[in-house]
């Protein structure tokens, strides 16, 4: 699948025109990380998978392309919040991506706790979470 041209202009916000234009479920949670825009779906079955949305700047059009997990997406900063919200399952391409997404969020934290000039609230800031040195380490949700 390549880029589609939306028209965001034409909604309230960027959800809502990604929600109607490219995304097929319910739009639970979306926050932007430098490469990207990490999604939260819920499909019709009441499964939540993650949704990768790329945007691409061509003149005065935006264009975005969405990769479902399944797909294993190469963009794997994946905020915490968004990880939470998924709903275990035993795919193993699914699993692989969360994992990178996971390890990318990890190797984050150590960074920083290692840094003794570290300011923890940019930290959770950068994140998308907040908290504090003590509860930074993410958790992952036992496998299912």
């Amino acid at each position: 699948m390549g880029y589609e041209s939306i028209a965001v202009d034409e909604y309230a916000n960027l959800e809502e025109a990604l929600s109607a234009e490219l995304l097929s479920g319910k739009l639970l949670k979306m926050i932007e990380r430098a490469d990207a825009y990490y999604c939260a779906v819920e499909e019709s079955s009441g499964y939540v998978g993650g949704v990768v949305v790329l945007e691409l700047q061509h003149g005065t059009e935006r264009l975005f392309k969405h990769i479902p997990e399944k797909w294993g997406p190469a963009a794997c900063m994946c905020p915490i919040e968004i990880l939470r919200l998924l709903t275990p399952t035993n795919d193993i391409d699914v699993n692989a991506w969360r994992e990178r997404c996971w390890t990318w969020n990890s190797e984050v934290v150590k960074a920083a706790m290692d840094d003794p000039k570290a300011r923890w609230l940019e930290v959770a800031e950068r994140l998308n979470m907040e908290a504090y040195p003590q509860t930074l380490l993410p958790s992952r949700p036992a496998p299912q």
